[in-house]
Parts: structure tokens; sequence; C-alpha cells
């Protein structure tokens, strides 16, 4: 039996890696290898009755069937495998000798007269290549093994010379070889493992007292693995060439000694109760060799702009089945000829009695460098650290990826969990919704969208701060498939504009205010033609600009809708049944791919990017996030903004896990409300910047509120100094607080040093190590990873890194590199565990409470100014908001500036608040502090203004 996978090629997909899947057993195969290289298969099968021929060049294999079993020997093929130099995950040089145990017990005597009996206890055997030669009998009892012995077959125990005269007809009778060994009576077997870098040790004890020990009836349980064990395991796979995939067979006798029985290579078997993440491993294993043997030419990655197909067979045996999912494709096999667990993500809906082509995508796990390979693995199958010595750490995990849209997440878990209880907005009278009422108004706003003439991908803007309504468009989007433009609601009217046209929205979603600020008076005043709007917009200023919605003002007070809007209370009171069938008809055409969110983010020009997510990044992200600890998360605080990644990811989006929710204490920030909201909800989580810490801390009201629910605190958005986190957990207290690293490109988070719970210092003063699944690495200007604890680059990879910025390949391919590696653009260091400390930023922005603000974009505005010739804008470190704004300003020839507080109030107008310089300072000259070229040094201005500030002080 086997199944076809052909897949799709795609433009500008990042993480994805596409395999064309056979899979046949041997006695299916027809084989014909060339010199030259490469081979052809033609798999022979029958459906309906009706004879069927796939013929394919693989450039890959996996086997995972015995080459001989009983009365049959398919070397052939092996040795077809190596005359077309096809790779393999073990090498068909390995394969090719494992075809006979007694060649296998003889070579791993060499490693026994190396080490000795003691230290390598293989057991005693004597080899009879016929029947005629076993003239001499053996001291009884011993066993004897005619041929391969596969799970018991052909083994027999002999307990006295009589009986051993009447099994020699048998092996006569076999025309086969067979073994001669001492019986041990065990108390137990022991199966030592080793897949890549991970070992395990499992002890097996029988229940029915059958010397075969047979599984069926059999307790298995992990034990320690012992440095014994792992030298045993390391000294078999380098005697056969370096074996990824092996095994060890012991006995251990009731004397507590042990006997190594046997070894087996890539069609060892996997027992006991962790078997998915064993499978886990493989895949990743394969995806590891698939890197290093399939693209020698492109420095072994696997991650390219346009991804290469490539064809994997896997030769399974005819008793092998499988079990399909919509959700997964999941090998379940029997027993001993279990081949491996790959996670493929489907393209096309999947039928379980179906058998015809199917297209797959697969995302790489485990893609190690070559150069590191050795030491590039922190922690092995009994977690015991192993130390580095390359700045390069992969966090593997068994926790499976989705590849569904958040929408039709959100579907699964209201019929699942209707009345369950998903957020509630404090700052909206206590508004709270279940899975089940909060997707009956996703839905119905999601109808109105495609009434409004929404398509796939048309982009819709979202200038609001933490309310019900921003939660439900990211869901309406991802439903519909429209792209949500998210916008900082403090933003006024160029920037506004800029962020309209930058991506061509179609649609704009706002309040009437913000605060003090008019949201109204500033729309009208970027599109004067809006008040005489009947209709479409049709503007001159943004031109994709179709339709603005108008959300409901402070305590759900709705105004007049102004002419050219809609009423976003109007449209969910109205969205019906008209389009619901559309509505369903579209999620065929919507996957995990589909790009969900685009957040504004910037680079060195002070421009602002379209960072583009897809759902697959924030859905998976948010998972992973929430399942390091699953209980910790299960009650978030979110007083972050959700304009910004970190609180989508962690508030928004928190209640795709199930029953988890999120509680929003306000819909900007407000300490007091926050340290009610974590007493009232008894929150486990609080997320937030460093300065929404802070200010809690320094509130006068604190102790008032009972906060001991906090199992977990987040820190995300800006560097964290290590006594604030000390400080948190000791006075308020907060159980454990961890620091998060990322950006917007990778979806939030890339980090977190709550992996070091016991190491304080780790997780004081790193800002921790990778999230499951995902790469990181230190390396250098060139992309090659550093040795540990030398500074580099931070990089990471994997599957929550954006998809690009939206129209900018050129910053796009700046930012992430052909094998899908995001630099990062700060500075830092990794230990010896995978930990990474973070440095400094190469680019030159600075962090204010949280908010990135790019200096060049600040120095623009202030050269507005009719008497400012030129402008220096920069960071200097405050307690309370981590970094403030300083700008040094020089005036034009012959003008003058009457104080500094005019120049503020001009930026005022003009920029968001949090970019107005806290520090103004007007100088005559730059040049003491520039470089021979006369290049401002900015670092030299932030130490001068920290002097300043303490001779002031």
């Amino acid at each position: 039996m086997f199944k076809c996978c052909s897949c799709e090629r795609r433009i500008f997909e990042y993480n994805l890696f596409y395999i064309e899947l056979f899979q046949a057993t041997f006695k299916e195969i027809n084989l014909s290898a060339y010199s030259n290289g490469g081979i052809l298969i033609n798999i022979n099968t029958y459906r309906k009755g009706i004879p069927i021929v796939r013929s394919f060049h693989p450039d890959f294999v996996l086997v995972r069937q015995y080459v001989k079993d009983v009365n049959v020997n398919w070397i052939s093929i092996i040795l077809g495998m190596q005359y077309g130099a096809v790779p393999s995950v073990n090498s068909m040089k390995a394969l090719y000798n494992f075809q006979d145990k007694p060649w296998i017990y003889a070579e791993l005597r060499q490693i026994q007269r190396r080490l000795g009996e003691e230290q390598f206890p293989l057991i005693n055997q004597a080899y009879y290549p016929n029947y005629r030669k076993m003239f001499i009998s053996p001291p009884h009892p011993s066993v004897i093994k005619i041929g391969q012995a596969h799970q018991g077959l052909g083994k027999i125990l002999v307990k006295n010379t009589a009986d051993y005269h009447k099994i020699m007809s048998i092996i006569e009778m076999s025309q086969c070889y067979s073994t001669i060994e001492p019986y041990i009576a065990g108390r137990c077997d022991i199966l030592l493992q080793k897949i890549g870098q991970h070992y395990k040790a499992l002890r097996r004890r029988s229940l029915s007292n059958n010397w075969k020990a047979n599984i069926g009836s059999c307790i298995i349980e992990e034990i320690p693995l012992t440095e014994r064990y792992r030298l045993w395991l390391d000294e078999v796979s380098q005697l056969f060439g370096g074996l990824d995939l092996c095994a060890i067979e012991l006995v251990q006798a009731k004397d507590g000694r042990e006997y190594i029985i046997q070894v087996n290579d890539c069609t060892m078997q996997l027992i006991g109760e962790d078997q998915e993440t064993d499978h886990q491993r493989i895949a990743d294993l394969i995806l590891h060799k698939m890197e290093i043997f399939c693209r020698p030419n492109e420095q072994m990655t696997l991650l390219t702009r346009a991804p290469s197909l490539i064809q994997l067979p896997i030769f399974l045996s005819d008793y092998e089945q499988k079990h399909f999912s919509n959700e997964h494709v999941r090998w379940r096999l029997h027993r001993k000829h279990l081949t491996f667990l790959f996670r493929f993500q489907p393209v096309t809906m999947l039928s379980k009695s179906s058998r015809i082509c199917r297209s797959y995508r697969v995302i790489p796990l485990s893609i190690i460098n070559a150069s590191s390979r050795a030491s590039s693995t922190a922690v092995k199958a009994d977690d015991r650290p192993v130390k580095l010595t390359q700045s390069y750490y992969h966090h593997a995990s068994s926790v499976p990826l989705l590849y569904h849209t958040v929408g039709q997440h959100l579907n699964i878990l209201a019929g699942e969990y209707p009345d369950h209880r998903c957020y509630t907005f404090k700052g909206e009278r206590n508004k709270s919704y279940t899975y089940k009422s909060f997707l009956d108004e996703v839905d119905s706003l999601a109808t109105r969208l495609i009434e409004l003439g929404f398509e796939k991908n048309d982009r819709l803007a979202v200038w609001l701060p933490n309310t019900s309504e921003n939660c439900a468009l990211t869901y309406a989007a991802s439903r519909v498939g429209v792209i949500k433009v998210n916008i900082n609601p403090a933003y006024m009217g160029r920037e506004l504009l800029y962020c309209l046209n930058k991506v061509a929205c179609k649609g704009l979603v706002m309040r009437p205010n913000v605060k003090i600020i008019d949201c109204i008076k500033i729309i009208n005043t970027i599109i004067p033609e809006l008040s005489e709007t009947k209709g479409e917009i049709n503007s001159k200023s943004i031109p994709s600009l179709k339709h603005i919605i108008l959300t409901p003002g402070d305590n759900g007070q709705t105004i007049t809708t102004p002419p050219g809007m809609h009423c976003y209370v109007d449209l969910i009171r109205k969205g019906g049944n008209s389009k619901r069938d559309e509505l369903q008809a579209r999620q065929a055409h919507l996957d995990g791919d589909t790009p969900l969110s685009i957040f504004y983010t910037s680079g060195t020009t002070g421009q602002p990017k379209a960072a583009t997510l897809t759902n697959f990044n924030m859905l998976n992200n948010n998972f992973h996030l929430c399942y390091i600890y699953p209980e910790l998360m299960s009650r978030v605080c979110c007083p972050i903004p959700t304009f910004h990644i970190f609180g989508e990811i962690a508030g928004t989006l928190n209640i795709n896990v199930p029953k988890y929710f999120t509680t929003f204490p306000s819909i900007l920030p407000d300490t007091l409300e926050t340290m009610r909201t974590v007493q009232e909800e008894k929150c486990t989580a609080l997320v937030g910047a460093p300065i929404i810490f802070r200010d809690i801390l320094a509130h006068p009201k604190r102790k008032e509120f009972d906060m001991s629910s906090l199992l977990f605190g987040i820190l995300g958005a800006a560097p964290v100094n290590p006594a604030l986190i000390e400080q948190l957990e000791r006075e308020i207290p907060i159980k454990t607080i961890s620091q998060g690293f990322g950006q917007t490109e990778n979806a939030a988070s890339m980090a977190m040093s709550v992996f070091a719970e016991n190491d304080k210092q780790r997780r004081y003063s790193s800002v921790g190590k990778a999230l499951p699944r995902l790469e990181m690495k230190i390396a250098d200007a060139n992309g090659k990873i550093l040795p540990v604890g030398q500074e580099g680059e931070i990089c990471a990879r994997g599957f929550n890194i954006m998809r690009g910025y939206f129209n900018d390949d050129e910053k796009t391919r700046e930012t992430i590199t052909p094998t899908g590696w995001l630099r990062t653009g700060d500075l830092g260091v990794m230990d010896d565990q995978g930990y990474v400390y973070y440095r400094s930023r190469q680019k030159e922005m600075v962090i204010v409470g949280g908010i990135n603000v790019y200096p060049v974009e600040v120095e623009n505005f202030l050269l507005e100014h009719p008497s400012i010739g030129e402008a220096q804008v920069f960071g200097m470190p405050d307690k309370r908001y981590g970094e403030v704004l300083c700008a040094w300003i020089k005036p034009k020839a012959g003008m003058k500036i009457n104080n500094v507080e005019e120049v503020k109030n001009f930026l005022a107008s003009k920029v968001a608040f949090f970019k107005v310089p806290k520090h103004v300072k007007i100088v005559e000259s730059f040049a003491p502090f520039t470089t021979p070229t006369g290049k401002v040094q900015k670092f030299k201005l932030t130490e001068a203004m920290v002097k300043e500030a303490s001779v002031t002080a």
C-alpha cells in the first residue's frame, strides 16, 4: 500500500518545505539505478482492481521495513539505492551491513575488544553457517536463533541436550544460518534508543513470564539514561558510520548484570508511552538530513524563496495501516513496522477512504547547520543539559502545529465550548463574551464585510484602542480572508495618512475619539470630501479607501453617524443570513498561509514598514506561548495595546487555547484598573511592557489590592533590568516573571526566560531561549554561527517568521535571508545552554514605554520648524519608561529659537505624544560629537545627556 502526495509550488513562502511522498512495501517496487547517479522507481499497486503504476525519481529515502524477512531478501533494492547514490537517514552502507545479524555481532566484537567485557558486556554467541557444523552441544539452557529471528520468530529456548538434538532437524529444514547464546534468566529487558541527538532508556518487564518479552504483555517505563548507556549508543553509532537511528537491546539478569543482546538500525522498534515524541523526533531528523543531502549547493539550507520539490519514498511492511485526520496526517502503524510520524499540513481536505493524490505542506522543525551539528542540540531525550560550543539552539517539541485560520479555530472552539467565557472588557461596563456569543458577532460582522465588497487579501485598517470591536475585527478579518491593518490610536493625521496609503487600505474602522484626540476631525482633515460622500468613498488623498466604519465611543455611547461612514452597531445588528453561505464557502479558500494582520514597524530610514503575518504565524505562536506552562496563562489580564503585536498575541489570541480567557482592564493603559482587574478576575497572568509593571510598583494604592492569584508575568516590548524582575516577584508578589524577546517580524516572541524557572540568574539576566520549534543563533555579519559567548547579531528561524514587508521586497530581503533566518538587528550572546543575553540594538530606535520610536522620523518633523536647521534625536535611560527621547537642535543661521517648550508644542501638533522628546537642548554645533567624516555619533550624545542629568540631579 502506498500514498502519493503531490504538492503545489508557491512564491514568497517562508518556513515551508514541499515534499512529494511515495509510500510502498518492498514487494511493490521495481527499481532501475544508473551509474551517473539517480534511480527510477515504479510502484505497482491496484485501485478498485485496476493496476496502477507510479513512477518517480527519489531524492531521499527512509527505510523502516526489515531488509531481510522470513524467506524474503530485499537487499537488491538497497544495492540499487546505493548504486544510484540516493541518500537516507542511516547510510545505505549501514543498511547493507545490517542485513545479517551475525555480521553485526562480529562488528560489535571490535568495541568489546577495545573497551573490555566489563565496559561492553556483549553476550557470548556461537555462529553456525549451517546445521552440519552444529556438532558440539553448547551449555544449556541456551537460546537458538534461526536467521534474523524477528519478533521472536525463529527464537527457541533449549533446556537440555535432548531438546537440542531435536531442534537440529528444524534448523536443517530452514536452510539458514543459526546462532546460539546462553539463556539469561532475566529480571527485565532494557531498550536503549538513539534518534539523532536524542537518547532514551526504557525498561520492559514481562507480565506473562514469556521469556521472549512480547510487548503486548509487558510493563514499559522510562528509566534514567546513564553515562554507560550513552557510551554504548555512541560507540555503536560510530562503528557503523554514524547511525542517526539505532537501538540496543539488553537483558538484565537477576543478579543485576546487564548483557547486550543485539543492535537494531533504522528498523528499530518504538515502544513506551512517549512514542508521539519519538515520531516527531524522527520527522525532525529526516528534515535535517534532507537539508544536508538535498541542498548541498545552498550551504545545506532548507528554506528558500521558492522551495524545491523533494520526493521522499517510505517503504512500509504489508501490515502497516494509516489513519487520517483533517488536522494532520499521522502514521499509525503496527508495532514493529512503525515507520514514523510526519506532521503533514493538508492543503486539500482529506477523505478517510480516498487513495488519490493529495497535497501536503510540511513544516521544517529541526534544521541544523551542518558545521555545528555535533554541538547544536542543547537538550537530549533525558532532559539533561548538554553544553553547546556553537551559538545555535533549536527547541525540539512535540506540540503540533495547526494549519488553519484563526477564524476557523474560533468556529471549532465555539462548537466545543459554546458557553465558556472568553473575553471581558472592563472598560466597556464589564462587557463579556462566551465563545458562542463572540462567534455570532464575528460572523455578523464578517457577512457585512462581504456585503460591502471586501475580497480576500483586501486591507482593513483598525484605528482603535483595546475594545471589543478591535478583537472582533481580528477574527472577522480571518473569517473573510481580509488583512487587518493595526494602527496606533494615538497617531495623528499625517501618520494615519501614511499608514492607510502604504498598504492601500480599502476600509478603516475608528472611534469618534480616543481620549482628547478627535478622530472624526482628523479623518475629515485628511479626507475633506468625506462630508459630501454618499455610498463608497472616492478620496484623492487615499484612492484605495472605500469604507469607514465608526464604532461606539466611551461606555458604548453612539453618536449620529457622520456622512460617508457606516455605523458598526448597525452593521452587527443587520448582519443577517444573506451572505452566510458565501462566508462558509470562503473557508475552503482560506488556510494557515492566508495573511491575517499587518503591523507597522520601521527601519533605519524611519519610514514605517508593514510587516505581514499569516494566520499560521500568529495562531501557532500564541499556542506555543501558552503551552509552555498551560496552567499559567488560563486567565490573562492584558493592559498592553492590541495594535502592538505583543498585545494581539498574548491578549486577543489567548482565547485560542480551549477554556482560556482574557480580560482587558481598560481601553487605554490604566494602572488602577489593571490592579482592580487582577483582583476581581483572579487573573493568573499579567502581560505588558516594563512600564506597566513599574507603574504598579509605584502606585500608592497597590497594597489595597490582592494580586496573589498572579502566577506568571511576561515582560516584553523593551529591555528589562534584572532588579525589576526580582522586585516584582518579591513585592507584588508574582510567582514567576519571565522576559519575552521578539519582534513584530516574528509575531512578538522568539525566546522566553521562563525556561530557566529554577535558575534565577539566567531568568533574571537573559532574555531566555527559543520557544518550542524555533531556532536561534548568534551570527556574524555574513550569517556564520559564532562560538558560544561571542557577541553577534541575534537571528531566528521558524514557523512564526513574517511573510515579509508588504510591497517592499528590498527591505524583506535585507531582513530575512534566503535560508529563512530573521535578522533582528539586535546584538547579543548565547551561553552554553542556549540562553541569549541581549546587549544592544544595531538599529537606532528608542523604546519608550514599550513602543518603538524611530529618531529619523522625529528629526524630519523637527526640521519642518522654520527656525531649526539641524536636529539629532536619540534615547537616554529613564527609570519609569526604560528610555525617553532627547532632541538636540541647532538653529538655522541667523535664526533664534526662543525656548524648548515652543519646540515641544510644535511637535505635539504633528506626532503622537510618545514621540515628543522629554528633553530638548539647543546647541550651536555638533562638531565635538562627530566622526572624521562628519557623522554624528549618537551614543556620545546619550553619554553627554546622562552626565548632564546626573550633575543637575
